[in-house]
């Protein structure tokens, strides 16, 4: 009997032989006969126990089978079977004794591909041939082309924030609603309602932050600070908005005086004075304000309607919602009260007796009120305003007015820069390589809000770290460490902020009379209500061994193959077949092997497997699918269909009358209109030069784009004729349904009208002219001019429009232009927005002209929600 040392990872009976591994650690090793179909048997120690390989192969190594080394099992054995006595002893013929041999030398050098080529062999698979120096395994994948895809499963696995992934409705959201979650295609998936967690997308994990990664306006509600003010302190009392959308209370601290007795309600901003507060009441933008009244009308605001509010020494100012201009109230000893007609603002903030804003047009800072350390001198023809790393813009955080300083943030790069009083330090900001997201002043010290993920809980990246500069007599310039906040707001000694994962407020710095002290109740979470836009997260889908391995073992666009190695070629060779592709798609086609070396294999590089890169495009032989899915009327005699396609291409359409045949194939090819379509799969196809108020049929035909690919066989393929005639929609075009459009003013807007000289009569007797691209008609109801500022003054006047006079006027066409004739003296010093509602001026067809309030250049109407309506597309102004 021949007792043999080779290298396999078992222990084999096989006739009479027995074949010993001793390359095998302690372990159970398998008997393994031609009739033998059971159980496990154990093994004596490996002699390479405890020994690595470079200390065990290649080494003289000695073995004999003693006592135990086989042990009987109860399954039937053939009776040439060495175990047939059906005993545990070892059977004479296995024990004679010691035998001595030497193991091969251990192979430490992964396997080298001599060559990789790759074939497209049907819509669905590549073959891929593989070259080997040496035997082992060959792992292939096709990475890529799986883009727009839809996934299989996608799994949370853990919820970041405890539940707001999963949780259907939360009061402090906006406009939450299920689910916050899904998957774009195989490897990207959304986030919105500020869900974060880590997810499984068809099986390989990715993690998704929907608060630090939305984009635009939305992620902006992460720094509430920022966007409204709902955190402020004063001179020894605090006070804050509850984040609640329901019902977004006041909570006030610290000296009872100066807090006095806040108002019932739900309110979007508050601002802290030195002894009192005023608050903006939300939906109607009533101001209300309260605390210690020093009698200089400080409590007494304007009836009209604000978006946002700021309070100084005695006094306070807001922005108007009609049209962002400041209105202020209280002291003005030095000018505080009066600020500058006719800007419009993005935010306000007061200081002592001191007011700043960014202007809406520019949002370059203009101030107004006591100058005395150059607290009211801005830096000339520099633009402040902060943004969230979506972009948003967020105006409350972007400026902030001290006792006698005022600090900024640029736009530019994000940075805060101050001017005015440099006592203490507190105008010498640090800089930060990502910028600040909010500011907030102080009377001696000054605090700002990071922009870029700098703090971490719970391992979690976090914005919104702090940090203070100037006087820290009573620890006001301390913040606690590691705090993150959505909010901040720096007094007079001391400091207050709003945590970013609480939502609680914490503050620090004197404390004489509580305003430092305010209890964290679960209930009472404060900010602006989240809102949230939609986050795509996406897998990393650059190639790496463990990616091939997977999709190899997964078997949907990776396969793996022995490669046996031939002594008479000198390579080892393996066809290796990559299923589960899709049709006319380039993928990116990588390979890595692994060689035959036990009892762990040597594995390829990285480099090695990047070099293997081939891309390849599965063959693509079917036509695209169409739809029609809309017609609409763009234009006059102008149609314009959107058309579904199955994959990307062009589609080509084509109208014939109703009572006409279809078009042949040929025809709708070389003389239809085209549109193509990428990803989105949906292309516009517009018609022109169409009769008006006819009925026609809409065929459209689609190609591919298979011909853009040697490996796809060239030739782009076109739907079949019957696919074009079951494509038959139809359409309908109307009469012109295109309104006016207005060419141009006289005079411009914004701009001065000319006045009738009237010797030294008061107002101004003037004519407003109006051009169109088309001529125009009387219709029902009037033109109005309505003031925007001026009030009390200025009333607004109605032209009667459907008639040639009105009472102050006359009004005629000519053709395309409408002038307004104005022979009652309009208001000096006043700005007239001009409005024509629906119906007042039509064209031939009936078409109505409409002009009221839009949006002027330099103005997102991402903004409205937080700032007001924006300002109107034409007025003019009297002069004085």
């Amino acid at each position: 009997v021949a007792i043999m040392a080779q290298d396999y990872p078992h222990v084999y009976a096989i006739g009479k032989t027995f074949i010993v591994d001793l390359a095998c650690n302690t372990r159970t090793c398998i008997l393994i006969r031609e009739s033998y179909y059971g159980n496990a048997s154990d093994s004596t120690s490996g002699l390479c126990q405890d020994r690595s390989v470079q200390d065990c192969k290649g080494k003289v190594h000695r073995i004999s089978l003693g006592a135990g080394a086989v042990r009987f099992s109860n399954q039937t054995w053939l009776d040439d079977s060495l175990l047939v006595n059906r005993t545990d002893e070892l059977p004479l013929q296995l024990s004679g004794g010691a035998y001595s041999f030497t193991l091969a030398a251990a192979d430490l050098t992964p396997p080298l591909f001599m060559q990789v080529s790759t074939t497209a062999t049907s819509e669905n698979s590549i073959n891929v041939r593989v070259w080997l120096n040496e035997n082992g395994v060959a792992y292939c994948a096709a990475l890529g082309g799986r883009a727009g895809d839809n996934c299989t499963t996608l799994v949370l696995v853990n919820d970041t924030f405890n539940g707001w992934c999963t949780q259907l409705v939360r009061d402090e959201c906006a406009s939450c609603s299920s689910p916050s979650f899904g998957c774009v295609d195989h490897s990207t998936i959304w986030v919105d309602d500020g869900c974060a967690g880590l997810f499984l997308l068809d099986g390989q994990p990715l993690e998704c932050d929907g608060r630090m990664d939305a984009p635009g306006f939305y992620d902006a509600t992460i720094y509430a600070g920022g966007l409204a003010s709902i955190l402020t302190v004063g001179w020894r009392h605090s006070c804050a908005i509850l984040k609640s959308k329901s019902a977004r209370k006041l909570k006030c601290w610290g000296k009872s005086d100066n807090v006095g007795a806040p108002p019932a309600g739900s309110f979007v901003a508050v601002d802290a004075g030195d002894y009192h507060s005023c608050a903006v009441e939300e939906g109607a933008g009533r101001v209300h304000c309260f605390g210690h009244d020093l009698g200089y009308g400080e409590m007494s605001p304007p009836s009209a309607a604000f978006s946002t509010v700021t309070s100084g020494y005695a006094f306070s100012c807001a922005l108007r919602v009609d049209n962002r201009q400041a209105e202020c109230w209280g002291l003005n000893d030095k000018g505080q009260r009066t600020p500058p007609a006719g800007v419009a603002f993005l935010a306000l903030s007061a200081g002592n007796r001191h007011v700043c804003g960014v202007r809406a047009t520019d949002h370059y800072v203009q101030c107004w009120g006591e100058n005395s350390q150059g607290q009211s001198t801005p830096p000339s023809n520099v633009a402040f305003l902060a943004r969230s790393l979506g972009g948003a813009p967020l105006p409350e955080g972007s400026i902030s007015a001290g006792w006698y300083h005022t600090c900024a943030i640029r736009e530019e790069d994000g940075q805060v820069q101050c001017w005015g009083d440099t006592a203490n330090g507190k105008a010498t900001p640090p800089s930060y390589i990502y910028g600040f997201v909010e500011v907030a002043a102080g009377s001696d010290h000054t605090c700002a809000v990071h922009k870029h993920n700098k703090g971490y809980i719970d391992d979690i990246k976090l914005a919104n770290t702090m940090e203070c500069w100037g006087l820290n007599t009573n620890g006001q310039s301390d913040p606690p460490a590691g705090i993150t906040v959505r909010a901040i707001a720096a007094g007079s000694d001391y400091t207050c902020a709003l945590g970013y994962v609480t939502g609680f407020v914490k503050c620090w710095g004197l404390n004489d009379y509580g305003q430092s002290t305010v209890a964290a109740v679960a209930s009472e979470v404060f900010g602006v209500p989240d809102m949230y836009g939609t986050t795509t997260c996406a897998l990393d889908t650059s190639p790496s061994i463990q990616r091939i391995r997977a999709a190899a073992l997964a078997g949907t666009g990776g396969a793996s193959s022995k490669v046996h190695y031939s002594l008479e070629l000198g390579y080892g060779e393996a066809f290796v077949t990559l299923p589960g592709l899709l049709a006319g798609r380039e993928y990116d086609v990588y390979c890595f092997a692994e060689d035959a070396e036990l009892p762990e294999p040597n594995v390829a590089t990285e480099l090695q497997m990047q070099a293997t890169h081939r891309p390849t495009t599965t063959r693509d032989t079917t036509p695209p699918t169409l739809t029609i899915i809309e017609a609409r009327q763009s234009g006059q005699g102008q149609l314009t269909l959107s058309v579904q396609l199955s994959e990307p291409g062009t589609a080509v359409c084509a109208v014939v009358n109703s009572r006409q045949h279809a078009p042949t194939a040929v025809q709708l090819a070389t003389r239809g209109a085209s549109g193509a379509t990428d990803v989105a799969l949906v292309a516009t196809v517009v018609l022109k030069g169409l009769s008006d108020d006819t009925e026609f049929d809409a065929y459209c035909t689609a190609h591919d784009r298979a011909g853009r690919h040697p490996d796809a066989l060239l030739v782009d393929n076109w739907m079949t004729y019957q696919a074009v005639l079951d494509s038959k929609l139809d359409v309908h075009t109307s009469f012109d349904s295109t309104p006016p459009v207005l060419l141009s003013t006289e005079p411009s807007h914004l701009a001065w009208v000319q006045c009738v000289p009237d010797g030294f009569d008061a107002g101004c007797k003037t004519t407003l002219r109006f051009t169109f691209d088309e001529d125009v008609f009387r219709g029902t109801g009037n033109v109005s001019l309505v003031c925007l500022d001026n009030y009390g003054a200025c009333t607004d006047v109605i032209v009667a429009f459907e008639g040639h006079t009105f009472y102050g006027g006359t009004t005629y066409i000519q053709n395309r232009d409408v002038f307004l004739v104005f022979s009652t003296s309009l208001e000096d010093a006043s700005t007239f927005k001009v409005v024509f509602p629906a119906g007042v001026l039509l064209d031939s067809k009936g078409n109505t002209f409409e002009m009221d309030v839009q949006c002027v250049d330099g103005f997102d109407p991402s903004w409205e929600p937080h700032l007001g309506a924006c300002p109107p597309v034409y007025a003019v102004q009297t002069p004085s």
